[in-house]
């Protein structure tokens, strides 16, 4: 475009001398017809260049951030579970999803725009040094204000913005631990605190969000007015070299001209930059975060791979501590050796350490101090990758893939490297589900094996997830297998048939590794182990420890069942009992993507996971007029300061419109050579005055819009967030397991964060536009109703043209964000488990199906972006061919004398200048689009009317002080699993004070029951009674505080140990939570460490050890005096010395309170009043415990398995 000031110019300097009487008409019409075609020229130029740029720019911009996003997630996989352990997921969600994005908007179409502006700018530059460089150098001199206030914008802008993002991705994380464990937040009553810390952590956030926008409108206000004061001195100054014959007046024009083209082309970096600006903190961010160091990095481990394992182990002097508590020893000087081919139990208290013996050996961490080796050769030595092959884990807390069930142990082959083909592949993974007494449940699921296990394996029980990731292990045949209480979920027939089949995997060519409380579980153990505070205290086989009379023997005498007498034969019962549901006689096998001969390509299989725009489904019947209505209502309390900002944008808009009157009246000045020296400098100085004084005026305009508008902005983001997570929060369980958490997660971090282009400062953009056409147009038709009217019928090209070129980017766009939604989810899936998925050495194929997700994106998204860009072409080209109608049309007016120069120059200016700004807000259309979406995804969630909300206050307030519970017929079927029978006329009733206990397989339904007391879902049919009357009329927030619930899958979150414990006691003193510590036995390991009670717990609490996480659940229980306690598996993850403290606990405070709790170890339950035993959905059998003994029925068969199994 600065090219055209050259043929402007010259056709400007015809019309001065056609007007002067120099040239004959004639000779005026022929230059005119030349210079046209120059125009033209130039148009065609211009639609291969911009073509050329804007594609280059788009496909290299996605090119780029789709390989940094894969590296990104490359270096997170390699740097492993020790470098993850101080970051959550919200970090590495807004890493691999905005900040990705806006690296993506930064390095495509806001760059291209911020370097086309620049190179125009440049070129601009040249043509006025050649034409005049005394001139140039005086208005050049004005760059170095544009740079001041470009360099100083950029600064804020920056530094804000990085201070911004860690509080919003504090807020991510909050977000994400509280909806990942939605069912501790809402047992808890949970919400309102929960709601407030994500609220605090977005308030901090707020200002220097607010900072950076000002700076960046402050830096636009100044770069705007400081080039209306260039065009003033150009004037002012222009005007003595053409009176002394320095200058002609073609040069002047040139110059003034290129200069005006220059800075509108300076401009347009404002608005662009500072996008450019967060895309490359984002960048920084990402860069940082990939060269940041790790112990323990798989990428840069060069070590020995092994050509064979035998198996042996051995610690030698070892000392340990976790990064995140790097003052707490875990291991001290620790010493021990595995021998190969044997099983070795290791048993001890809470937090002695176990665990972390199973995390060295993976080599999650290395040690402190010592060596570790494997068949002699330290492991620090050997290459990562080839070492976790030989090696198999199955943890207390097993993590699942959001895939299928086949899927999910077809992951265990990965590693083996065997060349197997389907039949075999299939052959091997029933033979391992049958091993992990999983065949008949899976077959009893409505997919059978390709049954979707949902997020985290949500949608199967504690015991199927643990039987799952079991078989997971089996079909591995891996030569080292670690055991970290892998059957703590597992019923007693469950257990007693795995054990035989874990018991028959421990051949002479397996080192087996067995972390176990329950010490019926490690009688046949080789070795045993017993360690206590990170030391070994005695070691030996199992018998001899027990002659010894020592730690194990105590352990013994605490675990040692009551001896009852049972008539019954064990085989045919444990036959009967292992089958969840007997009807279902085929399997239905996964399809497959693998090829005849190799299991490696399994993570190409489908993850599923929830559409982008699954809240969006809801939304799409809403009408777009209550789609804007909503958002005028959303920013109601912001109306007077939104309208206060809005008349100043105008003000702005039509400041571009007076700038066109007063350059045109200074240009036509200079073309009056008949005037006299004097009254031509004081003419000159005028024009040039009044633009000095508009330059003020637009200074103060613009500031003021920016600053107020840029609150409201930033208010409408903070609203729009906190309200949605208020809102999910309300929300029934079913919500959460229909939507998914990491999509809603998504939906808070990265999705509303498009409402930005919804905001008041982004309309305030459009406003300024349109209000400077508006305002051109009206002027050009008031100076001259001809051109005006001709001037403005170019003007539909122009936006047509834009609107195309908009239309056709946000069709890209929405095209492609559903698959950058899902290689989202499944990198931030990946990054959740870590630990599971470098144990199983998924990687390399986690990574692949990324690069597949990105890759298929790409490719779509450039077939749209050849399109869109050449549509953008013509865009850009129309403005030369409407360049060319305008001076041909005006010059042949000038020529026949019907209109005058200096209403061309008006009508001229005035159109040309509002144009870019008013384009500029047509390329704003794929922001706006997905900002749009993004309001309809928050309009669904906020209309959405929750089937059990525990925030409203309607219902009956729940008194009294003490409870009956009861289950009535009560049928019920997860959303998500329609087609299965949960729970079939279940009829259940705790009396006040009673205490109530559910046994049955897993699977069977028994922590469904609980669900539903819970309330977080309603039954099909049926009731659930307190006291008599029907839980859903009762006010449910109320409700829950009466209850403690305890899970066998326990929720921490992110912080201290106090906040944790307090959760849902916010009122607790000190003294109340030290007796809370002692009764749940965690009260000596809190003081034990160096900062007690402030001790952080880490992401998901994983800082701590299993039992160390459930007796802090179990405080936080107790913390609340409840009057009901539900119990499934509370103590599932102690050792014997909690468990029996904790029981005893438990059993004390369940005096005068109604108790129901399910549990696999029937000796927990024996004391219990009545005892129901719950099968396929069904209640069985119900009584105490003689009365189900003298039954001889399920219940006595289940206690012959267990009795026979310690």
């Amino acid at each position: 475009m600065p090219l055209m000031t050259i043929v402007f110019g010259t056709l400007s300097n015809s019309f001065a001398d056609i007007v002067s009487g120099e040239i004959t008409a004639e000779d005026f019409l022929k230059a005119l017809l030349t210079f046209s075609l120059y125009f033209v020229y130039l148009g065609i130029a211009e639609f291969v260049g911009s073509y050329a740029m804007w594609i280059g720019f788009t496909l290299a911009g996605e090119s780029m951030t789709n390989k940094i996003r894969h590296d990104l997630l490359s270096s997170l996989l390699q740097k492993g579970v020790a470098f993850l352990d101080e970051s959550g997921t919200g970090e590495v969600i807004n890493l691999l999803g905005c900040d990705a994005d806006s690296l993506m908007d930064a390095l495509s179409f806001k760059l291209g725009k911020v370097i086309a502006a620049l190179t125009s700018v440049l070129v601009a530059f040249l043509i006025a040094f050649s034409r005049s460089w005394q001139l140039t150098l005086i208005v050049g001199s004005g760059l170095f204000a544009f740079a001041a206030a470009g360099g100083a914008g950029a600064f804020v802008i920056s530094k804000s913005t990085t201070l911004a993002s860690v509080h919003q991705t504090e807020a991510a994380s909050i977000a994400q631990e509280a909806i990942s464990g939605i069912a501790c937040t809402v047992a808890s009553s949970a919400e309102k605190l929960v709601s407030s810390k994500y609220r605090k952590s977005l308030e901090k956030a707020y200002r220097p969000a607010v900072y950076a926008r000002i700076s960046g409108e402050m830096m636009i206000a100044t770069i705007t007015s400081t080039a209306t004061c260039l065009f003033s001195l150009a004037f002012w100054r222009g005007s003595r070299y053409y009176v002394n014959g320095q200058a002609s007046f073609a040069d002047v024009l040139i110059v003034l001209l290129a200069v005006l083209l220059g800075t509108a082309s300076l401009g347009l970096v404002g608005p662009n930059i500072q996008a450019v600006l967060a895309g490359f903190s984002a960048a920084r961010k990402m860069f940082a975060t990939m060269m940041r160091p790790s112990s323990v990095d798989a990428g840069q481990d060069t070590g020995v791979e092994l050509q064979s394992v035998r198996g042996a182990i051995r610690f030698e002097n070892v000392d340990f501590a976790y990064p995140t508590r790097p003052d707490v020893k875990v291991l001290n000087s620790f010493s021990l050796h595995i021998p190969a081919g044997g099983t070795t139990a290791i048993v001890g208290a809470s937090g002695c350490g176990k665990s972390t013996i199973i995390k060295l050996l993976q080599r999650f961490y290395d040690p402190l101090k010592g060596t570790i080796r494997l068949d002699g050769q330290r492991l620090s030595d050997l290459d990562l990758k080839d070492l976790r092959k030989y090696v198999a884990v199955v943890s207390q807390e097993p993590d699942l893939f959001n895939t299928s069930v086949y899927n999910n142990i077809r992951f265990g082959l990965l590693r083996s490297g065997r060349q197997l083909d389907e039949d075999q592949v299939h052959r091997e993974i029933v033979a391992a589900a049958q091993a992990a007494n999983i065949h008949e449940a899976i077959l009893g699921m409505p997919d059978g094996y390709q049954t979707i296990v949902g997020e985290r394996g949500a949608r199967l029980s504690g015991g199927q997830r643990q039987r799952v990731a079991i078989a997971r292990a089996l079909v591995a045949n891996p030569k080292i297998l670690l055991l970290d209480e892998a059957t703590s979920a597992l019923d007693t027939v469950s257990e007693s048939l795995i054990q035989e089949a874990l018991a028959s995997c421990a051949d002479k060519d397996r080192t087996v590794i067995i972390i176990a409380h329950r010490l019926s579980t490690i009688k046949t153990a080789d070795n045993v182990v017993v360690m206590a505070d990170g030391e070994i205290v005695e070691q030996g086989d199992y018998e001899n420890l027990i002659k010894r009379r020592g730690a194990l023997y105590r352990l013994q005498n605490i675990q040692q069942p009551e001896k009852d007498v049972v008539g019954a034969h064990l085989a045919p019962l444990t036959a009967d009992l292992a089958v969840a549901d007997p009807e279902s006689s085929t399997i239905t096998l996964a399809s497959s993507d693998t090829t005849a001969n190799s299991v490696k390509p399994l993570l190409q299989t489908d993850f599923k996971s929830p559409s982008l725009h699954a809240g969006e489904e809801d939304a799409q019947n809403s009408d777009n007029r209550n789609l804007f209505g909503f958002l005028f209502d959303f920013n109601k309390p912001s109306w007077l300061q939104m309208g206060f900002g809005m008349c100043w944008a105008i003000v702005s808009g039509c400041g571009s419109t007076i700038q066109a009157y007063l350059f045109a009246n200074a240009v036509t000045s200079f073309s009056t050579k008949s005037l006299k020296e004097s009254k031509f400098l004081s003419t000159v100085d005028f024009w040039a005055g009044m633009l000095a004084l508009l330059a003020a005026g637009q200074l103060v305009a613009s500031a003021i819009r920016g600053t107020s508008l840029a609150i409201c902005s930033e208010r409408f983001l903070l609203q729009a967030r906190t309200q949605a997570f208020d809102q999910m929060l309300r929300q029934e369980i079913a919500y959460f397991d229909e939507k998914g958490g990491q999509h809603l997660v998504l939906l808070l971090s990265t999705t509303l964060g498009q409402l930005n282009s919804l905001s008041v400062s982004q309309v305030a953009i459009f406003v300024v536009g349109f209000t400077g056409l508006i305002s051109a147009i009206a002027l050009s038709i008031a100076v001259d109703w001809k051109l005006g009217l001709v001037f403005t019928a170019m003007g539909p090209i122009l936006l047509a043209s834009g609107y195309l070129q908009g239309a056709f980017a946000t069709q890209r766009e929405q095209h492609s964000r559903a698959l950058y939604h899902d290689a989202v989810v499944l990198a931030t899936e990946s990054i959740d488990c870590i630990g599971t998925v470098v144990s199983l050495g998924l990687e390399e194929d986690l990574l692949e199906r990324f690069r597949s997700l990105l890759t298929s994106q790409a490719r779509r998204a450039a077939r749209k972006a050849h399109v869109a860009c050449c549509v953008y072409a013509l865009s850009q080209a129309a403005m030369y061919l409407c360049f060319t109608g305008c001076f041909y049309y005006g010059g042949r007016l000038l020529a026949l004398k019907r209109t005058t120069m200096l209403d061309f120059f008006v009508c001229y200016t005035a159109i040309v200048t509002s144009t870019p700004s008013t384009g500029a807000c047509f390329n704003m259309l794929p922001e706006i689009r997905k900002g749009l979406d993004a309001c309809q995804q928050l309009l669904s969630l906020l209309s959405r009317k929750s089937a059990i909300d525990a925030s409203s206050p309607a219902g009956t307030t729940v008194t009294g002080g003490s409870a009956e519970i009861a289950t009535c017929g009560v049928d019920f079927r997860y959303p998500t699993r329609p087609d299965a029978v949960a729970l079939q006329d279940i009829t259940i009733t705790a009396s006040p004070g009673q205490f109530i206990a559910l046994v049955g397989p897993s699977g069977s339904g028994k922590s469904t029951v609980l669900s539903l007391i819970e309330r977080f879902y309603d039954p099909a049919f049926g009731s659930i009674l307190h006291n008599g009357a029907d839980i859903r009329t009762l006010n449910l927030s109320g409700y829950r505080k009466r209850m403690a619930l305890i899970t066998q899958q326990t929720a921490l979150f992110s912080g201290t140990i106090r906040e944790n414990i307090v959760l849902a006691s916010q009122s607790a003193t000190e003294d109340d939570i030290r007796k809370a510590m002692k009764m749940a036995a965690i009260d000596d390991f809190v003081d034990s460490l160096p900062e007690g009670l402030n001790t952080t717990v880490g992401h998901r609490g994983l800082s701590l050890s299993g039992g160390q996480r459930q007796r802090i659940a179990i405080a936080r229980a107790l913390l609340g005096d409840p009057t009901v306690l539900l119990l499934d598996e509370a103590t599932s993850a102690l050792d014997s010395t909690a468990e029996q403290l904790v029981q005893s606990a438990i059993n004390a405070a369940a005096r005068g309170r109604t108790t129901i709790a399910v549990a696999q170890r029937l000796s927990t339950v024996r004391h219990a009043d009545r005892i129901y035993v719950i099968q396929s959905g069904r209640v069985v059998e119900g009584g105490t415990h003689e009365q189900l003994m003298h039954l001889d029925g399920v219940y006595a068969s289940m206690i012959l398995v267990q009795e026979s199994v310690k």
